[in-house]
Protein backbone atom coordinates (compact mmCIF):
# COMPACT_ATOMS: atom_id res chain seq x y z
CA UNK A 1 0.00 0.00 0.00
CA UNK A 2 0.57 3.57 0.07
CA UNK A 3 0.11 6.77 1.39
CA UNK A 4 -2.16 8.66 -0.40
CA UNK A 5 -3.40 12.49 1.09
CA UNK A 6 -5.98 13.11 -1.93
CA UNK A 7 -9.44 14.92 -1.33
CA UNK A 8 -11.03 11.12 -1.32
CA UNK A 9 -8.67 9.28 0.83
CA UNK A 10 -8.67 12.34 3.47
CA UNK A 11 -12.37 11.51 3.69
CA UNK A 12 -13.12 9.23 6.44
CA UNK A 13 -16.38 8.28 4.08
CA UNK A 14 -14.62 8.10 0.95
CA UNK A 15 -16.41 10.92 -0.01
CA UNK A 16 -19.33 9.19 0.48
CA UNK A 17 -18.77 5.75 -1.13
CA UNK A 18 -17.89 4.25 2.15
CA UNK A 19 -15.97 1.55 0.24
CA UNK A 20 -13.86 1.03 3.09
CA UNK A 21 -16.25 1.06 6.00
CA UNK A 22 -18.16 -1.58 8.07
CA UNK A 23 -21.19 -2.14 9.23
CA UNK A 24 -21.17 -1.31 13.44
CA UNK A 25 -23.12 -4.23 15.74
CA UNK A 26 -25.85 -1.69 16.36
CA UNK A 27 -27.09 -2.44 12.55
CA UNK A 28 -28.32 1.47 12.31
CA UNK A 29 -24.91 2.81 11.15
CA UNK A 30 -21.14 2.26 9.42
CA UNK A 31 -17.93 2.59 11.05
CA UNK A 32 -15.32 4.88 9.62
CA UNK A 33 -12.05 5.69 10.43
CA UNK A 34 -11.77 8.63 13.12
CA UNK A 35 -8.76 10.03 11.62
CA UNK A 36 -9.03 8.68 7.91
CA UNK A 37 -5.32 8.95 6.76
CA UNK A 38 -3.91 7.51 9.94
CA UNK A 39 -3.33 3.53 9.52
CA UNK A 40 -3.77 2.41 13.06
CA UNK A 41 -6.85 4.70 13.96
CA UNK A 42 -9.11 3.86 15.83
CA UNK A 43 -12.86 3.46 13.99
CA UNK A 44 -16.26 5.12 15.25
CA UNK A 45 -19.85 4.22 14.37
CA UNK A 46 -21.63 7.45 12.68
CA UNK A 47 -24.84 6.38 14.11
CA UNK A 48 -24.47 5.37 18.05
CA UNK A 49 -20.78 6.49 18.05
CA UNK A 50 -19.12 2.91 19.21
CA UNK A 51 -15.65 2.84 18.80
CA UNK A 52 -13.60 0.00 17.45
CA UNK A 53 -10.10 -0.80 17.58
CA UNK A 54 -8.47 -0.19 14.54
CA UNK A 55 -6.52 -3.72 14.49
CA UNK A 56 -9.55 -5.57 15.84
CA UNK A 57 -11.79 -4.03 11.96
CA UNK A 58 -7.93 -4.84 10.15
CA UNK A 59 -7.83 -8.38 12.23
CA UNK A 60 -11.84 -8.83 10.76
CA UNK A 61 -11.21 -7.79 7.23
CA UNK A 62 -8.07 -9.96 6.96
CA UNK A 63 -9.89 -12.89 7.27
CA UNK A 64 -12.59 -12.30 5.14
CA UNK A 65 -9.58 -11.41 2.24
CA UNK A 66 -8.34 -14.77 3.13
CA UNK A 67 -11.53 -15.98 2.71
CA UNK A 68 -11.71 -15.16 -0.92
CA UNK A 69 -8.21 -15.46 -1.84
CA UNK A 70 -9.40 -19.24 -1.17
CA UNK A 71 -12.39 -19.13 -3.81
CA UNK A 72 -12.75 -20.04 -7.51
CA UNK A 73 -13.64 -17.10 -9.10
CA UNK A 74 -14.98 -19.04 -11.93
CA UNK A 75 -18.07 -20.58 -9.49
CA UNK A 76 -20.58 -18.52 -10.16
CA UNK A 77 -23.14 -19.64 -7.74
CA UNK A 78 -20.69 -19.13 -4.59
CA UNK A 79 -19.61 -15.86 -6.31
CA UNK A 80 -23.60 -15.02 -5.91
CA UNK A 81 -23.89 -16.78 -2.58
CA UNK A 82 -21.05 -14.53 -1.06
CA UNK A 83 -22.53 -11.01 -2.46
CA UNK A 84 -25.45 -12.37 -0.38
CA UNK A 85 -24.10 -13.23 2.75
CA UNK A 86 -21.24 -10.50 2.79
CA UNK A 87 -24.26 -7.76 1.88
CA UNK A 88 -26.48 -8.94 4.65
CA UNK A 89 -25.16 -10.89 7.45
CA UNK A 90 -21.05 -10.01 7.55
CA UNK A 91 -18.86 -6.36 8.81
CA UNK A 92 -19.01 -5.62 5.16
CA UNK A 93 -21.89 -3.85 3.11
CA UNK A 94 -23.34 -3.78 -0.65
CA UNK A 95 -20.73 -0.59 -1.43
CA UNK A 96 -17.57 -2.44 0.21
CA UNK A 97 -14.68 -2.68 -1.79
CA UNK A 98 -14.25 -6.43 -0.60
CA UNK A 99 -17.85 -7.21 -2.24
CA UNK A 100 -17.05 -4.88 -5.22
CA UNK A 101 -14.97 -6.92 -5.96
CA UNK A 102 -16.80 -10.47 -5.68
CA UNK A 103 -19.14 -8.18 -7.97
CA UNK A 104 -16.73 -7.98 -10.86
CA UNK A 105 -15.23 -11.48 -10.49
CA UNK A 106 -18.85 -12.49 -11.15
CA UNK A 107 -19.79 -10.88 -14.37
CA UNK A 108 -15.87 -11.78 -15.45
CA UNK A 109 -17.31 -15.46 -14.29
CA UNK A 110 -20.46 -14.84 -16.12
CA UNK A 111 -18.76 -13.33 -19.25
CA UNK A 112 -16.25 -16.30 -19.54
CA UNK A 113 -19.23 -18.79 -19.80
CA UNK A 114 -21.01 -16.84 -22.54
CA UNK A 115 -17.86 -17.92 -24.83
Amino acid sequence: YFDCRCVRCSDSSEMGTHMSSVRCVCTQGLAVKREALDWDSDWVCQACHRTVPGKEIEKEGNLIEEELAEIDMTDTDLLEELIAVHCSLSLLHPSHYLVIDLMHSLVIAYSAKER
